[in-house]
């Protein structure tokens, strides 16, 4: 997949705004736009695509192009109710306030932001977003954003919007009160002085310093919904299930535990879709019971984030289906919190991480499928991740499998018995157990000992994830969803960060401020090697890659873009339709 460097970002689908009756704006691709320094220059049209194939995930499984959308000349058909899966129970609905994907993939059903996913037909592509509320941005200077919105967006009739327009008050609103809620939109947060509404349709951000990446973590945050404040408490929360807001659709029932029901949404601002009339979402945390529902029919649509070999085994017992592979968005990781004994010891965190086949884990999990991902940043960003050939030997030894140099050091430390230690690991994802398991194997052979705590989603996001917990963790790395910016909210100890590997390295924490700092791409991506060195250096991760994910679709679904992003799937069943 693409990098996306933020000049390139920060020059993103200026379009004119468009009234109420435009139709659907599509991207053009054009040439790259010329990189500048200083204060960002505003070019008129994303950089151009770079066509990516999804790759095979096995000897005994070849992915297959899956042809969704209407053939040239087939008009998509009308109505119906599609069904799919919901990875977990939303139980709270405030997606401002609950940062995990159980409240934002429903949501992102009923909830618009600024842009949305592209619709682009390329496999797996995270092009340049597509206009949605937003409709043009561009930088004043090195510290003010402004946006353009759409015109004449209404929300639904009756309460609590009653037909009204959504205006730049409605995002002011969003951008100094909700948005802070969200441990999902902190690092914006961090750098802004202050939102004001120039005029009804224009916004502006104006933040304390530079900050590289803020258009990017601002306009393509899928977790960052707009709202306006008649939606919300006294103490702005949401405790209405049954929604309607500016997306696709809007919530009618929520049975707690079973399922969510959506009807489209006839105010909608892009009056030619949805084409079905109704999304029923079945709640499904077990993803068994996923595959098993598409294997009875059950589900028109099945979303499996983790779940590699369930998508192999639906590809050898259902070939039939439509499976599209993607890259996963985040890179695992064995997170070792330095803060902590026995991983306060860098020589110990070194042995550990000399002791672990990151290789033989990625084989295990995706048959050399997958993105080996050796250090702090995703290695779906090939413009600034550093390759193992790149850091030198000193460093590079320990991300590589040396168990005799391991042990030495488990002695230079003096921990040759009775080390143990505990990995805490959700029980959501099937691959990240599969890789805990052969650590545990790895580990044991050089004399550590290691207990598995496989937790459910819930109880791992209460604690674990909020670095609530004793031991290591296997986690996600850096998420590839917010690209660079998310570097800086998970591994700087800064406030307002969601530090759950717990790192309070100063060296690690200037170098992240420098390289959000700094605005031109090549003296960038110098700074991201530097952080890249310090980070396996010290030995805070053992990064074990990424694999594909899968994504299903019955063979009378057509029109989803074969593409995804796993928590905004709204962006993609809105272009659905049922053929039959």
């Amino acid at each position: 997949m693409k990098a996306r460097l933020f000049y390139l970002a920060a020059a993103l689908l200026l379009l004119a705004a468009c009234g109420p009756a435009a139709q659907e704006a599509t991207a053009t691709p054009a040439a790259t736009p010329t990189a500048v320094s200083g204060p960002r220059a505003t070019a008129t049209q994303p950089p151009a695509v770079q066509p990516t194939t999804a790759p095979a995930t096995q000897a005994t499984a070849t992915p297959k192009p899956v042809a969704t959308a209407a053939p040239s000349g087939i008009k998509p058909k009308r109505g119906g109710t599609l069904t799919f899966n919901l990875r977990g129970d939303p139980q709270k609905f405030d997606p401002w306030v609950r940062g995990n994907w159980d409240v934002y993939d429903p949501y992102s059903y009923v909830h618009a932001r600024l842009t949305r996913v592209s619709s682009s037909s390329e496999p797996c592509e995270l092009d340049p977003p597509e206009p949605e509320l937003a409709t043009a941005w561009k930088w004043l200077d090195d510290r003010t954003l402004e946006i353009a919105l759409r015109q004449g967006v209404r929300y639904p009739p009756g309460p609590p919007f009653n037909g009204r327009e959504f205006t730049a008050e409605d995002l002011v609103y969003t951008a100094t009160v909700q948005w802070k809620r969200s441990n999902l939109v902190l690092t914006p947060q961090v750098k802004l002085k202050s939102v004001e509404a120039i005029d009804r349709y224009t916004a502006r951000f104006n933040l304390e310093e530079p900050f590289a990446d803020f258009a990017e973590a601002l306009l393509e945050n899928g977790r960052a919904p707009v709202a306006g404040p008649e939606l919300f408490d006294k103490d702005n929360s949401v405790n209405v299930a049954e929604q309607a807001a500016l997306g696709p659709f809007r919530v009618v029932k929520y049975r707690p535990g079973v399922a969510i029901d959506f009807l489209r949404n006839d105010a909608y601002w892009r009056k030619e879709i949805p084409y079905v009339d109704g999304l029923k979402g079945l709640i499904m945390p077990d993803f068994a019971l996923a595959v098993a529902a598409v294997r009875s029919g059950k589900l028109d649509f099945a979303e499996l984030k983790g779940q590699m070999q369930a998508g192999i085994e639906l590809e050898k017992s259902n070939p039939d289906l439509g499976i599209v592979w993607c890259e996963g968005l985040s890179s695992h990781s064995l997170i070792l919190p330095p803060d902590e004994p026995p991983f306060d010891d860098v020589r110990v965190r070194r042995a550990i991480a000399m002791a672990i086949d990151a290789e033989a884990i990625a084989k295990l999990n995706w048959g050399n499928k997958g993105l080996l991902g050796p250090g702090v940043i995703d290695p779906k960003h090939p413009t600034i991740v550093l390759k193992k050939e790149d850091y030198p030997p000193e460093i590079r030894q320990y991300l590589e499998f040396h168990p005799d140099r391991s042990r030495t050091l488990l002695q230079e430390a003096g921990k040759t018995q009775g080390l143990e230690f505990t990995i805490n690991l959700p029980v959501t994802y099937r691959d990240m157990k599969n890789g805990a398991e052969l650590m545990v194997e790895a580990l044991d052979k050089v004399g550590i000992k290691v207990k598995l705590n496989v937790q459910e989603w819930g109880a791992f996001t209460a604690t674990t994830r909020l670095g609530k917990y004793k031991g290591a963790m296997i986690y996600f790395t850096i998420s590839g969803t917010d690209m660079k910016s998310g570097l800086l909210s998970i591994h700087s100890s800064t406030p307002l960060t969601s530090n759950f590997n717990r790192i309070k390295d100063p060296t690690l924490d200037a170098l992240l401020e420098e390289f959000e700092r700094t605005l031109e791409p090549e003296k960038r991506k110098e700074v991201a090697k530097r952080i890249q060195l310090r980070y396996a250096d010290q030995a805070y991760g053992v990064g074990i890659g990424v694999g594909l994910d899968p994504q299903v679709r019955q063979p009378w679904v057509k029109g989803i873009p074969p593409k995804f992003r796993s928590f905004i799937m709204g962006d993609y069943v809105m272009h659905a339709w049922l053929d039959k």
